[in-house]
């Protein structure tokens, strides 16, 4: 009979994985459920920033403050990954920007793009707002949030996931639990069951 108390992943991934996409794919959300469902960790690094620092992802953002963003998120992940720690990470809107987090992650992560359209982009910060006007702040900091004004914040970002992920999957309006729910099979994960 095995202890009911123990804890022991349903998976065993050769590296931790680092979730990534533009403002509406919902990557926090989406690393709770590949959690939930391997039983891995899941580190939601702009969280762990905001209590660290005590801002907002967010605010740092909107007041020019990435350095000192870049340097918690650095040192978050340094801690989160330290051994053999294996989570799901997921990044924040501007992690893969600055090239020290950029190191460490290609170094230490199989990276997963959430990838979807800029319309569908669109359309998901402008649910999320309607439910939290707090939600993505940061975006106003390049321009009012449209389609024609974050083309090219959204083409740049893009260009960097496709080019350092190592898995790309649709988001496309499917909320985080059906993504979530797909990332296990796409990384060819084997879910252990007792």
């Amino acid at each position: 009979m095995s202890d009911y108390y123990s804890y022991k992943p349903l998976v065993q991934p050769e590296r931790p994985v680092a979730l990534v996409g533009f403002p509406g794919c919902r990557p926090l959300q989406t690393a709770r459920v590949v959690g939930m469902i391997t039983g891995l960790q899941a580190v939601l690094l702009p969280r762990l920033v905001g209590h660290h620092v005590e801002r907002t992802v967010e605010g740092l953002i909107l007041e020019g403050e990435t350095e000192t963003l870049h340097g918690a998120e650095l040192h978050l992940l340094e801690r989160a990954l330290r051994g053999d720690a294996r989570p799901v990470v997921a990044l924040g809107p501007t992690s893969l920007e600055d090239p020290e987090v950029r190191a460490l992650v290609v170094e230490r992560c199989q990276i997963v793009h959430l990838a979807q359209t800029l319309t569908e982009a669109v359309l998901a910060i402008d649910a999320e707002m309607k439910e939290d006007v707090r939600k993505h702040r940061h975006l106003d900091a390049y321009a009012p949030i449209g389609a024609a004004t974050l083309r090219p914040l959204f083409d740049r970002r893009t260009a960097l996931f496709r080019e350092l992920a190592d898995l790309e999957v649709q988001v496309a309006g499917r909320g985080p639990l059906v993504v979530g729910r797909k990332i296990p099979d796409a990384l060819g994960w084997a879910i252990a069951t007792a």
